[in-house]
């Protein structure tokens, strides 16, 4: 059975370049995203059947020195990876409820609407 998560956000959805070069170009370190408008609203939904969330690994008490090493080795390959298509770093999301763990590699979402700034560290 298929697993998804889905991120909501105002105002109507309109396909842009970011997504058509998601569909078009396989990725390893990326989530499969799909966009559509839904009333007023856009979603992305995203693919995640047999993976964990980050922020489950935490509650469980699964993260490991290896795992920290290995998710720094994941996000310095999905920003290649995400400037290799020319899309942009700042949509990657990097919140542990939206990166995932499958077989020893790391996932995350391509969120087009983000407004972050990955290189500034959140206080809550």
């Amino acid at each position: 059975m298929e697993r998804r998560i889905s991120i909501r956000e105002k105002g109507y959805y309109e396909e842009d370049y970011q997504m058509r070069m998601l569909r078009i170009n396989s990725t390893e370190y990326l989530l499969r995203v799909m966009g559509r408008g839904i009333d007023d609203s856009s979603c992305y939904e995203y693919e995640v059947s047999g993976k964990v969330s980050m922020s489950a690994m935490f509650e469980r008490g699964n993260m490991r020195g290896r795992d920290v090493e290995l998710l720094m080795d994941s996000i310095r390959e999905a920003i290649r990876e995400t400037e290799r298509h020319l899309l942009n770093i700042h949509c990657l999301l990097l919140q542990p409820e939206y990166i995932f763990y499958e077989e020893k590699k790391f996932y995350f979402c391509y969120f087009p609407p983000s407004k972050e700034n990955i290189w500034r560290v959140s206080t809550g």
